[in-house]
């Protein structure tokens, strides 16, 4: 049964903060805290071992999950009760865990949740989806980022192929450039065309967040716009993705996508 610890004003929100038995999972020989708001998802991971600990999570006066509040600029930022994404879900997995980089707002986490669902219902043989930093608890300033502070900012790894066309899991970031073959530990991977424009058109029709830029590499970028008019992909949604898509350096190993508050 949870505890009632105390009720805590928040602005002129009154929100109760109770303790209660959440799930850690093994991860990569790590255990990792699953979510304070893990309930919600029903999705502890069946691939992954459960220990229950007890954790803090923040509800309104009724007993709800409280909202996430994203506040400043996303270089100058804070996140309020920020939600946990789990660690490993349908269709996508977090990296670099041992970062606890994995918070993000409530429309962040639902939506890289719907987003890894989104990708496998599409194409079964679809590697999960490799989730890089979002923002630290609280959010602020991270090392390596100059944003990413205030929930709003997280880096997707790009899908890959073998020179067999085979799927590989992108497990780390690596430099690619497209029709092109880069190293990544004894293989040669390659930059999956189709599965990256499906990662595009399941991050502009996500329900749950709207995208508001894409930071990427300009060959990329040109190299997806003209898949897509190839596929004849609506014009509405091409257009879109020109708009949402920039030019960014240093982006030649994943993309940065950034949603709107």
């Amino acid at each position: 049964m949870p505890l009632a610890r105390s009720l805590v004003v928040l602005g002129t929100t009154i929100l109760a903060v109770s303790v209660s038995a959440q799930p850690t999972v093994n991860f990569d020989g790590r255990m990792i805290n699953i979510a304070d708001n893990a309930s919600h998802w029903g999705a502890n991971p069946p691939r992954l071992r459960l220990k229950d600990q007890p954790r803090q999570t923040i509800r309104d006066i009724k007993g709800r999950a409280a909202p996430s509040r994203s506040t400043g600029a996303t270089n100058n930022g804070r996140l309020i009760n920020g939600w946990q994404i789990p660690p490993v879900g349908a269709g996508y997995r977090s990296i670099r865990a041992s970062r606890k980089r994995f918070y993000g707002t409530d429309k962040m986490v639902k939506g890289i949740v719907w987003l890894g669902s989104y990708l496998k219902g599409l194409d079964s043989k679809t590697p999960d989806l490799a989730v890089g930093d979002i923002s630290q608890r609280g959010g602020g300033k991270i090392s390596q980022h100059a944003s990413h502070q205030n929930g709003r900012d997280v880096d997707l790894n790009y899908f890959w192929t073998d020179t067999a066309g085979k799927p590989v899991f992108a497990a780390d970031m690596v430099s690619l450039r497209v029709g092109r073959t880069s190293n990544y530990g004894n293989k040669k991977v390659t930059f999956d065309l189709g599965r990256n424009w499906n990662l595009i058109q399941g991050l502009l029709k996500n329900p749950h967040m709207k995208v508001q830029r894409i930071f990427i590499d300009s060959s990329m970028r040109t190299a997806l716009l003209n898949y897509a008019r190839k596929k004849k992909v609506s014009g509405s949604l091409r257009n879109r993705a020109s708009s949402v898509m920039m030019h960014w350096k240093n982006h030649s190993n994943h993309m940065h996508v950034r949603i709107e508050n």
